[in-house]
């Protein structure tokens, strides 16, 4: 197959830009009145606010240290406090849209050789309903979007640059250090190790492997009533996964849930066993067509879907309103992504060796109308309220106000919400470097 040539890296460059507009629009609320909603307030902010130190950067919650994540946060709370939740906003925009553009690399020619087929499915995967506002402006779920790099860049194959390599081995560790699922790599490093013997490649995987272990056994706490029973969690696993990850994915959350809460699964599992019954009946007729590399590519999306999901059910009730319910999308978030991935890829592959007109032609129209309904279903789900935003703008102006006057007592503030409380105290004389 032809490689279409773009300009590079402008044109990646562009793109990011592009993501990064399209993912402000689709949840303008959200960037316009910042909220810091959930842990971003009750615990990047107060934890920072009260502990602004380099030493607090280690700061372990629900049983992890999320590195990224506390730098962020870190670096936030050294600005004026009202400046605060724009830091905390726009940085996992940022890598939100950065982590939207990496399948354009060239690097990953090797899963699908056209850039313009994969500059077209980092647009798509970028505008389909998958996940919600909060994995694009809040720092503390940003963490997934960190998992979706580090997957794809622990595969991509090594850029030729040394100093290239340098900088993506620091930015792979940084990841790694930032989310409790990055020991899931191991099994690419692996792979990379057996199957790409330069000297680049070696230290790059032994190293990352270094990185992850270091993790695990520095920054991950595991207490004994963290894990449900394993004995149903691959059954469990299985459903989840026909439901939330390949019905999900093609009906939409909206229409998912809809038909959940009216009590008819039927249709979201028949949706779901079809469609991977489909998948299996493709992958065996042309299991002798596909080269190796093709076999591990859906190897490794099958794992990771699977391994991600198992150890959500391991961790948490599988009947839990959290799996099932109306929230935690993020937890399906990478599955999603993966399968979709898996989908298009797959079908601009089938489409390549179609002419123009009229299979191609109509496929994108068909596909694109498709695309316009589920994002058209599911647009509530990027939508936040204004008002917490302004609340919140309210609440930190007035305990800036509280520093820049210094009282003789310790004064506690509380921003109210139905969940995640945020509670700042100043304390007498309090003369810092974040208030300037």
């Amino acid at each position: 197959m032809r490689r279409n040539t773009l300009p590079y890296p402008a044109t990646v460059i562009l793109l990011w830009v592009l993501i990064a507009l399209l993912l402000v629009v689709r949840s303008r609320a959200a960037f316009r009145h910042p909220a810091l909603l959930c842990e971003d307030g009750t615990v990047l902010l107060a934890h920072f606010f009260h502990h602004p130190t380099p030493a607090a950067l280690g700061q372990v919650y629900a049983g992890y240290v999320a590195l990224l994540p506390n730098l962020i946060a870190y670096s936030s709370i050294h600005l004026p406090l009202t400046q605060a939740p724009w830091v905390l906003t726009y940085a996992p925009l940022l890598l939100a849209a950065l982590a939207n553009t990496l399948f354009a690399w060239r690097r990953f020619r090797a899963i699908l050789p056209s850039d313009s087929a994969r500059t077209g499915i980092c647009l798509v995967l970028t505008l389909l309903p998958i996940g919600d506002a909060f994995l694009v402006s809040n720092t503390a779920y940003s963490i997934w979007n960190l998992l979706w790099m580090l997957i794809l860049l622990t595969y991509a194959p090594l850029s030729r640059a040394v100093w290239n390599n340098w900088l993506q081995f620091a930015f792979v560790a940084l990841l790694i250090t930032s989310h409790p699922l990055s020991f899931l790599v191991i099994p690419i490093c692996i792979y990379n190790l057996a199957t790409r013997p330069t000297r680049c490649d070696w230290l790059m995987n032994w190293g990352l492997l270094a990185v992850v272990i270091s993790y695990l056994a520095t920054a991950i706490v595991i207490t004994d009533d963290q894990f449900n029973n394993p004995g149903t969690t691959l059954i469990d696993s299985f459903w989840l996964v026909i439901h939330r990850v390949i019905s999900e994915s093609l009906m939409g959350y909206r229409w998912r849930m809809t038909l959940h809460l009216a009590g008819d699964q039927t249709l979201v599992a028949g949706v779901g066993l079809v469609v991977l019954g489909l998948l299996l009946l493709w992958y065996a007729r042309t299991f002798r067509r596909l080269s190796i590399s093709h076999h591990v590519q859906i190897g490794l999306v099958c794992y990771f879907i699977l391994s991600i999901t198992a150890l959500t059910v391991l961790t948490r009730s599988a009947s839990s309103p959290s799996l099932w319910g109306p929230w935690e999308l993020r937890y399906f978030f990478i599955q999603q992504k993966l399968f979709w991935l898996l989908l298009l890829v797959l079908g601009f592959r089938v489409l390549a060796r179609q002419p123009v007109w009229p299979p191609r032609a109509l496929v994108s129209l068909i596909a694109a109308g498709y695309l316009a309904v589920l994002v058209s279903v599911n647009w509530g789900q990027f939508q936040t309220s204004p008002a917490d935003g302004r609340r919140l703008a309210q609440f930190l102006q007035t305990v800036q106000t509280a520093i820049d006057t210094p009282a003789a007592t310790a004064r506690e503030f509380v921003l109210t919400r139905p969940c995640f409380d945020v509670r700042l105290q100043v304390e007498p004389g309090l003369k810092r470097k974040d208030t300037r």
